[in-house]
């Protein structure tokens, strides 16, 4: 590459960098789960909602915890995380009510010997 191409490529990555710093890219899952939003994740971190605190305040808490950590994104929502609390997902699943989902059967279909 030319000299002029270098540089110019070294000017756009650098105002990239600078933009990306700025802000946190928070991602947040939706009606996945009939229970309110309780987890946040990002680069191997967790934070659980307190019961008192709103949607807003979480959100607040987990972007703030995040840009100190130095972190460019994080997901509020989903299925709970493993590191937060291991037997959530089974406890969760315990106490619902999945009335319109038929329970397992057997496929008919035999399965192959390998």
């Amino acid at each position: 590459m030319n000299k002029s191409l270098n540089r110019r490529l070294a000017a756009a990555e650098e105002s990239v960098k600078k933009t990306m710093t700025f802000g946190i890219e928070v991602i947040t899952i939706f009606g996945c789960l009939p229970q309110p939003l309780m987890y946040a994740e990002s680069g191997g971190r967790g934070w659980r909602r307190e019961a008192t605190e709103s949607h807003e305040q979480f959100e607040k808490r987990v972007v703030a915890g995040a840009k100190a950590a130095g972190l460019r994104s994080v997901i509020i929502g989903g299925l709970p995380p493993d590191f937060l609390d291991p037997e959530s997902l089974e406890r969760f699943l315990a106490r619902c009510n999945f009335s319109g989902v038929p329970p397992e059967e057997e496929s008919p279909i035999p399965k192959r010997r390998r």
